[in-house]
C-alpha cells in the first residue's frame, strides 16, 4: 500500500484530542496552565467515521501526584466497556476502552467490577460485583463487596460523649432588631477501647434563639422554598463565646447576601416554639441547624 493511502486511511479514521488537567492557582476552569504530563488525559477515536460501523475509543487519564492506591479491572462500567486503573502514590492511571463489547451487553445492570483499593485506612475489595445497585437484603457473600476498616478493626470503634463546660445567656444584634439567645459551650470527646488516650478532643458551641429565631430568604430552588426562611440554631467548633457568635452569624450573612443581597430585609417572625392551632398540631419549622 502507498505511504498517501496510508495516510488518507489515518486521516478518515483516527481522530485524537487531548485536555490538561494540571491546573494552578488562578487558572480558570478548563484552562490548566500546568505541565499536561502530569495531570491529564487523551482520547484515541478509531473507526468511528465509517457509516454502519462502531468506533473505538481509548480513552488514557493519569495523575503523577495522586495519594490514591487501588488496582481495578471493569466490564461495561458507565460509558467504558472496559477499564483498566491502577494507582500507586504518587501515580495513578486510567485507561477506557469503548466499542469492544457487542451491543448485546450494553444494557444497564450487566457491568461488573473486580478490585481492591485502599482510602483513607478502608480496604475494599469487589469480586465481580455490580456496583450499579445495591440490595439490603443480600447477605454480606451475595454482594461481593466487602470492606475493611482497617483503624477499627485495631482499636476498635470510636464512642463519642459530650460533658457541658458552662452556658451563656446573650443578645445578637441584626439590622433588623435583637434577638435573645443562648451560647452553650460542651467538649466533645471520641475514644477508642483499645486506645489508651481520647482519639480526638474539641470544644465546641451550640448557639441557640431563645425567642425567635433569625430570618434568612428561602433558597428559592423549588416552589416550596422561596418564601423567608429561618436560623433556629447552629453547632461550630468554637472554644469562645465570641466565635460561636460570628461563626452562627457569619452562616447568616452568608445566605443573606448570597440568596437577596445587602437590601434585604425579613417581613415574617419565626417564633422558636410556634403556637399550636385548636385540635391541630405544631406548625413544622424549617430549621437548619448545620452550619
Amino acid at each position: 500500500m502507498k505511504p498517501s493511502r496510508i495516510i488518507d486511511w489515518l486521516r478518515a479514521n483516527v481522530r485524537s484530542n487531548y485536555q490538561n488537567l494540571n491546573e494552578r492557582p488562578g487558572d480558570k476552569w478548563g484552562n490548566a496552565s500546568g505541565p499536561g504530563i502530569l495531570h491529564g488525559r487523551a482520547w484515541l477515536h478509531l473507526l468511528d467515521n465509517q457509516a454502519g460501523r462502531r468506533g473505538i475509543t481509548i480513552h488514557p487519564s493519569w495523575h503523577l501526584w495522586s495519594r490514591f492506591c487501588h488496582a481495578y479491572l471493569r466490564f461495561d462500567h458507565h460509558d467504558a466497556d472496559l477499564s483498566v486503573s491502577v494507582a500507586v502514590p504518587p501515580v495513578a492511571f486510567w485507561l477506557d476502552i469503548e466499542g469492544v463489547l457487542p451491543r448485546k451487553f450494553k444494557q444497564y445492570g450487566w457491568g461488573r467490577v473486580t478490585g481492591v483499593s485502599l482510602f483513607d485506612w478502608n480496604l475494599r475489595l469487589e469480586v465481580w460485583a455490580d456496583d450499579s445497585c445495591w440490595n439490603s437484603k443480600d447477605r454480606w457473600w451475595q454482594s461481593r463487596t466487602w470492606r475493611l476498616d482497617i483503624v477499627d478493626t485495631i482499636f476498635g470503634r470510636c464512642t463519642h460523649s459530650d460533658r457541658d463546660l458552662d452556658e451563656t445567656e446573650v443578645t445578637i444584634s441584626m439590622p433588623e432588631g435583637h434577638y435573645p439567645a443562648t451560647v452553650r459551650r460542651f467538649e466533645s470527646t471520641w475514644k477508642r477501647p483499645r486506645w489508651p488516650w481520647p482519639w480526638h478532643r474539641a470544644v465546641r458551641s451550640e448557639v441557640k434563639p431563645t425567642e425567635m429565631a433569625i430570618p434568612v430568604p428561602g433558597k428559592g430552588e423549588n416552589s416550596w422554598d422561596c418564601g423567608e426562611d429561618a436560623r433556629y440554631g447552629s453547632t461550630s467548633p468554637a472554644d469562645t463565646v465570641a466565635k460561636a457568635i460570628g461563626n452562627f452569624v457569619e452562616g447568616i450573612w452568608h445566605d443573606r447576601l448570597r440568596r437577596a443581597g445587602p437590601a434585604w430585609v425579613p417581613k415574617e417572625k419565626h417564633p422558636m416554639n410556634p403556637p399550636v392551632p385548636p385540635g391541630g398540631h405544631p406548625v413544622e419549622q424549617c430549621c437548619d441547624a448545620s452550619r
